[in-house]
């Protein structure tokens, strides 16, 4: 649903469904159903900026799922349980010439997994992203990007296979991505060539 508050102003929102059936034969069987609502606010406050922020809230119903039976019952695979997602992030693009652009992103999303006693518990996951985009030519681009990630998990397991679980674990992983890159469309008015180059660097933690 897409709403116009004023001229510069215009805010849409909206329900998605997605359910999904696995049958792995006599081994495994699951059953997923996600219900997501969703929020994005638009503004243009300039000709030469936009700006955006949204935010999302699913829930995923994974208690259909049938754990192998030389599994703990209790396990659950991060993509088969319970899981309550929140996502908000939001958008800044500014035109600085008609050549020249640049864009910042932020966004931020949590995962948490009540119902989980041995697996994924909790998931957080702020990023920020720069781009910049240049057209020295019309039918030629240049861009490059630098994106930060920082994953914290919480995990819980257990080393005798017990249904509680014997630890904890808090897992941070940060993640460094630069990217560039050139397309230039139209050769001969038949051909679009591009080359892209990303270099990313992760570091992990435990505690």
């Amino acid at each position: 649903t897409n709403f116009r508050i004023s001229s510069a102003t215009s805010l849409r929102g909206g329900y998605s469904y997605d359910g999904m059936s696995r049958d792995y034969g006599d081994s495994e069987d699951d059953d997923t159903d996600e219900n997501t609502v969703f929020a994005r606010l638009k503004m243009q406050p300039h000709a030469r900026v936009a700006q955006a922020v949204y935010a999302e809230r699913g829930n995923l119903d994974g208690s259909n799922d049938l754990t192998p039976e030389d599994e703990i019952p209790v396990l659950r695979a991060y993509y088969r349980a319970d899981r309550e997602r929140t996502t908000l992030g939001g958008t800044v693009d500014y035109m600085a010439t008609d050549r020249l652009s640049v864009a910042a992103t932020a966004d931020y999303t949590r995962d948490d997994y009540p119902d989980t006693e041995i697996g994924l518990t909790e998931s957080k996951e702020p990023s920020y992203t720069l781009d910049l985009s240049y057209q020295p030519r019309s039918n030629v681009t240049t861009y490059a990007y630098y994106t930060y990630e920082d994953i914290k998990t919480s995990q819980a397991g257990s080393e005798t296979g017990a249904p509680s679980p014997d630890w904890e674990a808090d897992f941070d992983d940060t993640v460094n991505t630069l990217g560039a890159g050139d397309t230039v469309t139209g050769i001969r008015k038949k051909w679009d060539v591009g080359a892209d180059l990303v270099y990313t660097r992760a570091t992990g933690e435990i505690h």
